[in-house]
């Protein structure tokens, strides 16, 4: 899996065209090759904004490359007479372009790609975090400072997530999180990172998922949190201390910091979940004594309903419900889920439902 940062001179796709300063791109070639198109080589600009996007293949292609090959082919089908042997083809591939690119409804703003967006760390007080979004009832909650220990799982990506992950996790507050990678081909640790675990045959994100709650229960943490790479904090430095004065809701409580599109409140405030979760296990804190309880219905085999290595959020869900654990999220969501690419579903983008509509970052951006 290639998952290294890409520029155009260091792409392996590009082949020099000699006749300009254009680039010749060999994916693109071989996608449209069986349609001959009246431009076959890209700019220097087309050229960065495909390497800035995750790493395409034959069968997977990110944005810029399903553009153009839906710009060509609409080319080449202008050109052609109706019912013209070829244009059956041409259609195919266009058809192609549109499926592979994410669907974003006309009322969403969700195709900012945050890996290509500097953020500055947010100079935000504890004040205007309560004002932002209020405590949950000091009723309760005990307000006491809370031991944490926290897990960030990575798997290889072809657009990496890690470094930013680890880097705003760190710049929120939490200063030491653990990291286990699951699957060693192109990871790059962030320097200095703490290394838990690294599997060179990889055993797939739910397994590694349940590998890094049972480090955790073994930590004299009394809060633990698993964090999945493709999330974003908000560099917020008082964050950690901010989410500390909401625990725990109440003795039968785990907290989301993330809320979903589909998920989140106009208003501003804590709830506990209505329904089953299922959207988003992005960062999940759970106290020592239900994650034992997870732990437990794990080993029991209570969660093995769902075929394969997905659905983390999903167990999470069932399991909640199960046993009465409510499952606490904020609105505005404290993280974004960022990246285009799924490391469990190929062609799945952190577009529409899978973003969070409200983050609490934008909220001084506006």
């Amino acid at each position: 899996m290639t998952t290294y940062q890409r520029t155009p001179e260091t792409c392996p796709y590009k082949r020099p065209d000699n006749r300009d300063a254009s680039i010749r791109c060999a994916l693109l070639d071989q996608l449209v090759g069986g349609v001959p198109v009246p431009s076959d080589s890209v700019d220097r600009q087309t050229c960065q904004a495909c390497c800035d996007s995750f790493y395409p293949t034959v069968d997977d292609w990110n944005p810029v490359i399903a553009s153009l090959v839906f710009q060509r082919a609409s080319e080449r089908l202008a050109e052609l007479h109706p019912g013209a042997p070829t244009c059956g083809n041409v259609e195919q591939l266009m058809t192609k372009a549109i499926e592979q690119l994410p669907v974003v409804l006309r009322y969403e703003n969700d195709l900012i790609d945050d890996l290509q967006r500097h953020r500055q760390p947010t100079s935000i007080d504890l004040a205007a975090l309560h004002r932002c979004l209020p405590l949950i009832p000091a009723s309760s909650q005990s307000r006491a400072t809370h031991r944490w220990s926290v897990v960030i799982t990575t798997s290889p990506r072809r657009q990496p997530t890690l470094q930013i992950c680890y880097d705003s996790l760190v710049a929120s507050g939490w200063l030491d999180p653990a990291i286990a990678i699951d699957g060693v081909d192109g990871v790059v640790r962030p320097p200095g990172s703490n290394v838990i675990a690294e599997r060179a045959n990889p055993v797939g994100a739910w397994p590694a998922w349940i590998a890094a709650l049972r480090y955790l229960v073994s930590t004299d943490a009394d809060v633990l949190m698993i964090v999945q790479d493709d999330t974003l904090f908000p560099e917020i430095q008082c964050l950690k201390q901010y989410v500390d004065q909401n625990l725990w809701p109440n003795d039968h409580s785990i907290v989301s910091l993330y809320t979903s599109s589909d998920d989140v409140r106009p208003d501003n405030r804590w709830q506990p979940f209505p329904r089953r979760w299922a959207l988003g296990a992005l960062a999940m804190a759970f106290p020592q004594r239900l994650a034992h309880n997870l732990l437990a219905a794990i080993d029991a085999r209570q969660l093995d309903f769902i075929e394969g290595d997905a659905g983390i959020d999903t167990r999470i869900g069932v399991w909640a419900q199960r046993h009465g654990i409510e499952i606490w999220h904020p609105s505005p969501s404290l993280v974004q889920h960022i990246g285009q690419v799924s490391t469990v579903w190929e062609s799945s983008r952190a577009v529409g439902i899978r973003r969070a509509s409200r983050y609490i970052a934008d909220e001084w951006r506006r």
